[in-house]
């Protein structure tokens, strides 16, 4: 796992919050997990993911987390 680097988002082309079955290993390729990091909004639900879609530079972010630890009635 790698610390994200707030820097490194200048080559993120496309940010997907997703739900169940978005880990899936086969979406992204050259996938990378990231420890999870603050932010000025909080920390993320769960550790991100990089990787390609097609080429495209993308980062995963699992809206209730992976193991559905965060209610989505609860996120803010």
């Amino acid at each position: 796992m790698e610390t994200m680097d707030l820097q490194m988002s200048s080559t993120i082309r496309v940010g997907i919050i997703g739900g169940s079955g978005f880990d899936r290993s086969d979406i992204l390729s050259n996938r990378v997990e990231h420890e999870i990091f603050d932010t000025p909004y909080g920390q993320p639900s769960d550790n991100l993911v990089s990787g390609t879609i097609n080429g495209v530079q993308c980062v995963l972010c699992f809206r209730h987390g992976r193991q559905h630890s965060f209610n989505p009635t609860k996120l803010k």
